[in-house]
Parts: structure tokens; C-alpha cells; sequence
């Protein structure tokens, strides 16, 4: 660990591959963190992996250790760090009190600055780019627990991936005159987002509940006067069926078909509603409301709410 520190201090640019074990901003617990230097040497610290995997002669870095060689990339103000998610790094240094002074070069914002409607993800980037194919962990594979010197090669090859890539779109934005752009904004923003990320949003659940209990009655409501212009019982979400009865049973006029029959989207619904031939237009776009309200937000809301926090943490992008 010593020896790395010194390679990094002595580094003006470096590349800094963080892996977490999940996306929860609260209970998500850093497995490893891989440097890379100019010289196309890679540094793998494995913090968390399965002692199972490990290997002959391998171990676990304490924690200590590794926010020694972090305060050592991220702390100083006249290095460049090269990462590909600079926020979620901002987070972590925030919650171990390291003052993250470097300048922050994420090159997925990078990329979004120079092609805003591209493809930014690292696997594309370093394809197109470099002509470089990036391994990948088959589905149920997780880092922490794959064979140590897999683990090592994988982000090993991120890492190094980053700092090319840093360098190539580092010349790309001074070329078009957007560096100013990507330090007086870009960059300021990781951090700001990440500490609204880690605060999070209050819920008032009671409030939703009863929420909840009053448009339930409304949806009951609608259900059964809707239920009275059909001869049968009638699944409202089913778009087949609120066709059959539209247009079979109650004759008003077809609109617009689809492949799979007649369309009942709320533009059809509206210019029905408009015609005023029948109550029952009108009712499914209500019900379509109060039902997208219930589904999406006042039922879903609540389940999000972390058990740590006791508030919801949302994901903001820079780059969507």
C-alpha cells in the first residue's frame, strides 16, 4: 500500500475503478478499487471479495488501508482522476470524511458533453473508441465472488479502459472549447447530486394512505357504473375488452384500429368523450388517471422508502 501511494502521488493523472456490491445509497458496501497508471499498470484492491474466491496467497485489504490510498487520489487538488462514476465516488469520499479536491474527470459526462445523443455506456465507449471488447459477468455472477485473478483482469481492463478513454476525450472537449463548460458545471454537480441523493426525499405515508382509501372508492365507483353499460363483466385494463364494449356493444364510432384490434388510447377516448354519445368515454379516462396515480405513485412510493432513512432515494442523472 505504501509503495502504491507513492506512485499515485507521484501521478499528476490516474484512473479509479469503484465496485459496490449494490445501488442502495445507504446499506451499499465498496468490494474493490482498481488504479491505473500512465504506464498501463493496474492496481486491483480487493476490500470485500468471498474469502472462497480469493485464492493461494490473496487477501482482503482493510478498510483503513483503502481510504489511505483514496485520500491519497482524491484529496489532492492538482490531480486528475479519471472514473466512470464520479458521483457515487463523491458519495463515498463524503461518508469516510475525505475531501474530494481533484479534479473529476467522469468520462461518461465527458462523452455526453461531446455527443449528448450517443451511447455512453463504457462497453460501447471502449468499442468504439478503442476497438476494445470488455469482459462481462454472466447473469447471477457477481464481482466479490468470482475467481480473485478473474476479478482482478476485469477491472483491471475498466480501469485501464478509463484513463484512454479520459485521455481522448480530455483533448476532444479542449478541441471544441467545452472544458470550461464540463469544470464550471459538470463537475460541480456530482457532488451537489450525490448529497441530494443521500438525503433523500421525506414522505408523508399517512397522507398517501389516505389518499389511496379515497381514490379506491373513486375506481369502485366508476367500476360499477361503467359495469351497468356492459352485458358482461368487464376488465377495465384490458384494452380488448373496453374495445368490445365501445364499439360492439355501446356502437360508438371506430376511431382507429391497431394489429390487434380497435384502439382505445386517450386520444380515441377524448374525441369520443367530446362526441357526447356516451358517459362511458369519459369514465375510462377517469379511470385510467386514478388508476396511473395508484399504481405509479401513491402505492409504489411508500415500498421504496429506505428502512435505514425512513426516506426514498432516486437515482439523478446528468446524462439522460
Amino acid at each position: 500500500v505504501k509503495n502504491l501511494i507513492k506512485l499515485i502521488k507521484s501521478s499528476e493523472t490516474i484512473s479509479l475503478h469503484t465496485e459496490f456490491d449494490g445501488e442502495d445509497i445507504h446499506t451499499r458496501e465498496i468490494v474493490s478499487v482498481t488504479i491505473a497508471l500512465k504506464d498501463k499498470t493496474c492496481y486491483f484492491i480487493p476490500i470485500n471479495h468471498h474469502p472462497d474466491h480469493l485464492g493461494e496467497g490473496n487477501k482482503n485489504l482493510s478498510k483503513d488501508h483503502l481510504l489511505k490510498v483514496l485520500r491519497a487520489s482524491w484529496e489532492d487538488s492538482t490531480k486528475s482522476v479519471y472514473t466512470e462514476h464520479a458521483k457515487r465516488d463523491c458519495d463515498f469520499a463524503l461518508c469516510n470524511n475525505i475531501d474530494f479536491n481533484a479534479t473529476k474527470l467522469d468520462i461518461v459526462q465527458m462523452h455526453y458533453l461531446l455527443e449528448p445523443s450517443g451511447n455512453h455506456s463504457l462497453h460501447y465507449l471502449l468499442s468504439n473508441h478503442l476497438g476494445q471488447s470488455l469482459s462481462s459477468l454472466t447473469k447471477g455472477e457477481i464481482i466479490e465472488a468470482i475467481p480473485f485473478a478473474v476479478a482482478a483482469e476485469m477491472s483491471g481492463e475498466r480501469a485501464y479502459g478509463l484513463f484512454c478513454l479520459g485521455e481522448i476525450f480530455s483533448q476532444k472537449l479542449n478541441e471544441n472549447d467545452l472544458t470550461k463548460t464540463y469544470r464550471d458545471i459538470d463537475e460541480k454537480m456530482f457532488t451537489i447530486l450525490g448529497s441530494m441523493e443521500r438525503e433523500g426525499v421525506a414522505l408523508n405515508i399517512g397522507f398517501l394512505e389516505d389518499l389511496e382509501s379515497q381514490f379506491n372508492i373513486k375506481v369502485e365507483k366508476i367500476v360499477e357504473k361503467i359495469g351497468k353499460y356492459s352485458s358482461v363483466p368487464i376488465n377495465l385494463r384490458s384494452s380488448k375488452q373496453v374495445g368490445g364494449l365501445l364499439f360492439d356493444e355501446l356502437n360508438l364510432p371506430v376511431q382507429k384500429k391497431t394489429k390487434t384490434g380497435f384502439s382505445t388510447d386517450s386520444e380515441v377516448l377524448e374525441i369520443l368523450a367530446g362526441m357526447g354519445l356516451s358517459d362511458v368515454p369519459e369514465l375510462l379516462l377517469s379511470f385510467r388517471e386514478l388508476d396511473k396515480l395508484l399504481s405509479t405513485y401513491i402505492k409504489a412510493l411508500p415500498k421504496m422508502v429506505s428502512e435505514k432513512s425512513g426516506r426514498v432515494h432516486t437515482n439523478l442523472s446528468q446524462h439522460n
